[in-house]
């Protein structure tokens, strides 16, 4: 007699059927994700990564928002079940999570085209611009930089920046000396540039302006 056993599917946690949720979404697709307000916002994803822990996360465009709060999100803050409501964004959100009225931007009217608005409020194009246009916001759409260091100060960054891609891989920040306007990626370096730098005060010795 021969005894035949079956393979059984131990069901997955709660937090492992949440982890393939979000491994099965997809670029392009919309998602509700939660903003530095505590409110989730729909937002479309730009792009995907996988972290060095394992978890996933998303740079994302939130719907009818200027592109310069797109960000990277961990999916801690994405809504994979539709447990919160949506909220509208009435007006602009600031980047300290508040509203700042009823200001407008050019960014945030998008065409059919997929260009910005402002874009095609001017002159007409021609096929060859056009194409360079839509190239370059393409290969701009997801932010190299999250942040610089500016001295003493931290500024977040708001669109793509055309730095070395070698400075910035894998790393969301970028050491910038206050004097000079030289850039660059490790913290040692920044350290011995800043007590060599020859110059103390900004770069330029022609006034422009005066109040």
């Amino acid at each position: 007699m021969y005894v035949v056993k079956l393979n059984t599917v131990k069901p997955l946690s709660p937090v492992e059927e949440r982890r393939v949720k979000l491994d099965r979404k997809q670029i392009g697709e919309h998602i509700s994700c939660c903003w530095r307000d505590g409110f989730y916002y729909d937002a479309e994803i730009i792009d995907k990564r996988v972290e060095p822990t394992g978890e996933p996360s998303f740079y994302v465009h939130y719907t009818d928002l200027d592109r310069r709060l797109d960000e990277w999100v961990p999916g801690s803050r994405v809504d994979v079940d539709g447990e919160f409501p949506v909220k509208a964004p009435e007006a602009e959100l600031s980047d300290h999570g508040s509203d700042t009225g009823e200001r407008q931007t050019r960014g945030r009217k998008r065409t059919v085209a997929g260009l910005p608005a402002f874009l095609e409020e001017d002159e007409p194009m021609d096929a060859e611009t056009l194409a360079f246009e839509k190239e370059r916001l393409e290969s701009t759409k997801v932010k190299n930089i999250q942040w610089i260091v500016f001295g003493r100060w931290e500024v977040d960054a708001w669109y793509y920046s055309p730095y070395p891609e070698s400075l910035t891989r894998g790393q969301p920040w970028l050491l910038v000396c206050e004097w000079c306007l030289l850039y660059m990626r490790k913290a040692r370096t920044f350290a011995t540039h800043q007590r060599h730098c020859p110059h103390r005060a900004p770069v330029g010795g022609r006034l422009i302006y005066r109040k």
